[in-house]
């Protein structure tokens, strides 16, 4: 890994770890908690949450989330010559079992060209996965069969607006406990995101959900206004 994927690396590996450290506070926050059955079901659907449109001043996006948003912000230490501040905008659902996050910060040095900008974005997937022992990518579509499962390409590159990108989908676990993920990493100039929904329960969103939470995220000029 090079020193760029490393510290990269290290942001992400600190927004997973914050999942988790944040679940008890959020407890009976969740949005769907209208719904009292919600936490019987084996699947979080569309329609067991309240959406909510938000495009934070400055923050460079604009997202549909599945509920009332919690912001969570923390000074980050990339190396001992770099700082930088992380902005997490949490929704924890199911008690906590699930949460919806979008997570930005800006690097030190503007990428000065796509071999830089992928090693960014290459970086995100490897702190993603070294957080959890034993980890694995597993296809997007969650009901891909065995054969698929075997053949399909696990990280998505493609472009999305025109901006650099990654897809990725995994499972693992920390702490004793079994999570699943879904994560896309973007790049705009200086400014990473990830977009994530993470699950430690038996309950997972269905792919409606998944699909209407990633789609609706758009990176937008930084002087857009709420």
């Amino acid at each position: 890994m090079t020193n760029k994927q490393t510290q990269f690396a290290a942001v992400i590996m600190f927004c997973v770890a914050a999942m988790f450290a944040f679940q008890d506070p959020l407890k009976g926050q969740e949005a769907g908690k209208s719904n009292p059955n919600s936490t019987a079901k084996t699947t979080l659907q569309t329609s067991d949450v309240m959406w909510q449109t938000i495009s934070p001043e400055g923050s460079g996006f604009e997202a549909l989330l599945p509920g009332e948003p919690r912001l969570v912000s923390r000074e980050i230490t990339l190396n001992p010559e770099e700082k930088s501040q992380l902005q997490m905008y949490i929704v924890a659902l199911q008690n906590g079992k699930v949460n919806a996050v979008i997570a930005y910060h800006d690097v030190q040095e503007m990428p000065k060209n796509d071999k830089q900008r992928n090693e960014i974005l290459d970086g995100g997937i490897a702190g993603t996965l070294l957080r959890l022992i034993p980890s694995t990518l597993v296809p997007w579509d969650a009901n891909a069969d065995a054969d698929a499962d075997e053949k399909a390409e696990k990280i998505d590159k493609q472009k999305i607006d025109g901006y650099l990108s990654r897809q990725f989908a995994y499972r693992g676990m920390q702490r004793g406990r079994e999570i699943a993920g879904h994560s896309q990493l973007m790049l705009n100039g200086q400014r990473v995101f990830q977009i994530s929904i993470i699950r430690t329960g038996k309950t997972a969103p269905d792919d409606a959900l998944i699909k209407k939470f990633f789609s609706a995220f758009k990176l937008v000029p930084t002087d857009k206004k709420k």
